[in-house]
């Protein structure tokens, strides 16, 4: 079933377990295994999975997803994904979104893609977020993840002690065949899973990539940026 949810604030909400080192993901907002939720004009406030992954959304199950339109995360935190977290066979699609001031102890300060998730991102603003080690604006790791950007501008994020202070990336592209392989064996078809079309980097900072990082290699051979 599809929920939506519009012209909602949610502001200050918290996943915590005293008594627990970690605890689960999605400070304001936790997508499961099948679950679709399409989000308007929603603003997502200081809300934290401190312990968790996820500080505003966590998208973490098979054929979980989310559309976000107009709407906006602020000031969230949590250890991967300061806003939003993705994991699995999960998709998300953000419309003239804005992700600003999120923070992530560990990896991807806006938004942190995991497993084999899908995330679509147009005409949004990445701004001020801050990442403990790589991915200031957004981190795509696992190897079968894919991220996708159009008309997109990332200001001033900030992984001072990582890679990508705008956004870092673990792979440019993956293997065709939709199952788990061994890609140290694999001599397949692979296609790109990484693009960023007509956006905007500007001021961002990292040990290493300031605005983009991505491991160019043999394997990764793909460019992210689209002519």
């Amino acid at each position: 079933d599809q929920n939506i949810i519009s012209d909602c604030m949610f502001w200050n909400n918290n996943v915590d377990d005293p008594q627990s080192e970690t605890t689960g993901g999605g400070g304001a907002v936790a997508v499961a295994i099948g679950g679709i939720v399409n989000v308007h004009s929603c603003d997502f406030y200081r809300n934290r999975a401190e312990k968790g992954n996820g500080g505003a959304f966590s998208i973490d199950g098979n054929q979980a997803s989310i559309n976000l339109y107009n709407t906006t995360m602020r000031f969230n935190k949590a250890i991967n994904g300061g806003a939003m977290y993705f994991n699995r066979v999960s998709k998300g699609t953000l419309f003239q979104t804005n992700l600003w001031g999120n923070n992530a102890t560990d990896a991807g300060g806006g938004f942190h893609l995991d497993g084999p998730s899908l995330v679509s991102m147009y005409f949004c603003n990445i701004l001020d977020n801050h990442a403990g080690t790589d991915g200031g604006g957004g981190y795509l790791g696992g190897s079968r993840s894919s991220l996708s950007i159009k008309g997109s501008a990332f200001l001033r994020n900030l992984a001072p002690y990582g890679y990508g202070g705008g956004l870092c990336a673990t792979h440019t592209k993956k293997p065709i065949i939709n199952e788990d392989v061994n890609l140290t064996e694999y001599n397949g078809l692979y296609e790109r899973c990484f693009e960023v079309e007509a956006s905007y980097f500007s001021r961002n900072e990292a040990g290493q990539g300031g605005s983009v990082f991505w491991k160019f290699t043999a394997f990764d051979d793909i460019s992210i940026f689209v002519p």
